[in-house]
Order: C-alpha cells, then sequence, then structure tokens
C-alpha cells in the first residue's frame, strides 16, 4: 500500500540549521573543494521543443563551495573557483566560473544553483537550475543546472555530481549530522565527524526535545566520519510516528542537531 503522508508531516520537510548550530558557525567562513564524480555531463542540443541530436560531453574538474551566513529556510554557499573540463569530439573545452549555492526550504527540501560560466573562452553565460526539490543528501550534491529555464528549441544543460574531494569532509558548521535519506520511510543514516576519539552520545528526540531512541551512550569512537542508523523504533521496540524529530549527536562536550523527517 502506498504510504500516506499527512499535511503535518508535508508541512516539516524541511533541513536547516538549528539556531544553535548556526550560532556555532562562527565569523571564518568554511571552504570545501569538491570534485565532480563520473556521471557529470556537458549537454547541447534540443531538450525540449525541437527535433535534433543532444551532445553529451563527460564533465570532470573541481569547484570551491563557502559556507555563507544562513537564511531562517536556507543554508547558503559561494561556488567559487570553478576548474572544468569537457570532453567534447573536438577536443577538451575548458569551462570556469564562479557562483553561489543554497539548500533547505519551507514545506519540502529543495535546493538551487546560479552559476556564472565561461564554456570554452566565449562570453559568460548564466546557468540556473531554478528552486527545484532536492539536496536532502547534502554535502554531496545532485543538480541540473541550465541557459534556460524556460523551454527553449536549443539549450546547454550541466548535470552535476560531485562529493567533497576530502572524504569525510562536511561544507557543515562543526560537523552537523548529515541524514540520509531525509525524508525517509523506514530507516535513515546519519553520518557525523568525530575529531578526536571519545565518547559519543547520539539520541532521537521528538518536537518537545524527549528521548525517543538512543543510538549510542557514551560509545567510544575513533576519530573520522562515522554512522549508525535509526530503524524508525522508539527505545521500547514500538514503531514511533510519522512526522518531525530531531538527532542529536554529542561529542566531548559538544552537541549538534539535525531535523529529519519520517514519513510512515
Amino acid at each position: 500500500m502506498t504510504p500516506r503522508v499527512s499535511m503535518v508531516t508535508a508541512a516539516v520537510l524541511l533541513v536547516v540549521l538549528t539556531p544553535r548550530a548556526a550560532a556555532a558557525q562562527g565569523t571564518a567562513p568554511a571552504s570545501t573543494r569538491y570534485v565532480l564524480e563520473d556521471a557529470s555531463l556537458f549537454a547541447t542540443g534540443c531538450f525540449d521543443l525541437c527535433a535534433c541530436p543532444v551532445l553529451e560531453s563527460p564533465l570532470k574538474g573541481t569547484f570551491v563551495l563557502t559556507r555563507l551566513a544562513p537564511d531562517p529556510l536556507f543554508e547558503h554557499y559561494q561556488v567559487s573557483d570553478v576548474n572544468w573540463i569537457a570532453q567534447q569530439p573536438g577536443g577538451p573545452v575548458a569551462i570556469t566560473g564562479s557562483g553561489s549555492y543554497r539548500v533547505g526550504g519551507e514545506f519540502a527540501v529543495q535546493h538551487q544553483m546560479t552559476l556564472d560560466l565561461v564554456v570554452g573562452g566565449h562570453a559568460p553565460k548564466l546557468f540556473d537550475s531554478g528552486l527545484v526539490l532536492g539536496g536532502g543528501e547534502f554535502p554531496r550534491i545532485l543538480i541540473k543546472v541550465r541557459v534556460h529555464l524556460t523551454p527553449a528549441c536549443m539549450d546547454t544543460v550541466i548535470t552535476l555530481r560531485a562529493l567533497p574531494a576530502v572524504a569525510g569532509a562536511d561544507p557543515g558548521p562543526r560537523g552537523l549530522p548529515a541524514v540520509t535519506p531525509n525524508p525517509f520511510l523506514d530507516r535513515a543514516r546519519v553520518d557525523f565527524m568525530v575529531p578526536t576519539a571519545g565518547p559519543v552520545d547520539v539520541s532521537i528526540l521528538d518536537l518537545g526535545g524527549r528521548v525517543v531512541r538512543r543510538l549510542a551512550t557514551g560509545e567510544w569512537l575513533e576519530a573520522g566520519t562515522r554512522s549508525v542508523t535509526w530503524d524508525g523504533r522508539r527505545q521500547n521496540g514500538a514503531e514511533a510516528a510519522a512526522g518531525l524529530y530531531y538527532v542529536q549527536v554529542r561529542i566531548q562536550g559538544r552537541e549538534e542537531m539535525r531535523r529529519m523527517v519520517k514519513l510512515r
């Protein structure tokens, strides 16, 4: 049977910084170098209105994501140092530029990337994804940017699949935990960074701050990226109701939280 999502659940499909995590960002921006994955593409041709071929070229390269001040709905980032190569039949084409990225939303997880790009030495062009559903896998970025947001006979579309270049790097403030998938149906994985070996507490809380499930209590973990999984059940084994929850990670006196949504 297809899961039914209540209006209350739909109204809380949001992944944003908690006030405490937002205040913990400090004044110095944190930058993370990203690398494009193999499935990234540079494509030109007819995508909507006309009948003509679409030329797709593998896209390789890197860019830098720098955290900016958030607003109540979105985390904001500057995109800089775009250095890509599209491997076209006539030879490699260099793509450079900069732009912005935001992820968050009010009623669903959304994201948007806007880039001013110089392709093959030609005049800069604005590429925009528009504000679209997605971003729940952040810090991994999966998005398409294009020259024409409205249907056009000819268009250029860039498919970006990118990860932090350093394993475990997190562009969020102080290792804010990441939840995948979010929202989720049956189980969700919580990834977080342990800066130095030590005891870690991971708990699922309801909207009132009450503990729903303890996933780790004083567990000693080595430094690095670590993961725990919530199967959607309470401490007593009963199924937790659909709705909004928080995952709370405490590491050596530091506490971070992330919102997560259970769909059924």
